[in-house]
């Protein structure tokens, strides 16, 4: 069983989120108040935490942070209604293991989840133009 801990600010997508992942070999938790993920991580071990970038008291990138401090090799995955290109940094610098589009899908969901719980990273066409433009641009400075 993979355990996810799902962190966003709205009630109604939390609800929906545990609809979304329906029957399978992911066990799914959620919290509201990303104040709250810290103490929880306390009693209770997650595999991957999907967090929401825009959250209003604490952002998913400073949550990301802190669960890191806390647990290094936690799996990370950003959600976000925003642009995904803009967060691909972040994956650059390990502050998080991948960025998932609000508008994926469930299978696209899913199949991100269990490929970094086995150790594999799913690399999107974009990212992979992001990294060599980014290396050019390093090599030609």
């Amino acid at each position: 069983m993979i355990s996810v801990l799902i962190v966003d600010d709205h009630p109604i997508v939390l609800e929906e989120s545990k609809t979304f992942f329906g029957d399978n070999d992911i066990l799914i938790e959620t919290e509201q108040n990303a104040t709250d993920v810290l103490s929880k991580m306390i009693n209770t071990h997650f595999d991957v935490f999907l967090l929401d970038v825009n959250m209003a008291v604490q952002n998913g990138l400073s949550l990301a942070a802190d669960i890191k401090a806390v647990q290094e090799q936690a799996l990370i995955i950003l959600y976000t209604g925003d642009d995904i290109q803009s967060y691909y940094p972040f994956i650059v610098d390990k502050k998080v293991d991948g960025i998932l589009s609000k508008t994926s899908s469930r299978e696209k969901v899913i199949q991100t989840i269990r490929s970094l719980v086995q150790g594999d990273l799913i690399l999107s066409f974009d990212f992979i133009n992001y990294i060599i433009t980014k290396m050019q641009y390093n090599y030609n400075s």
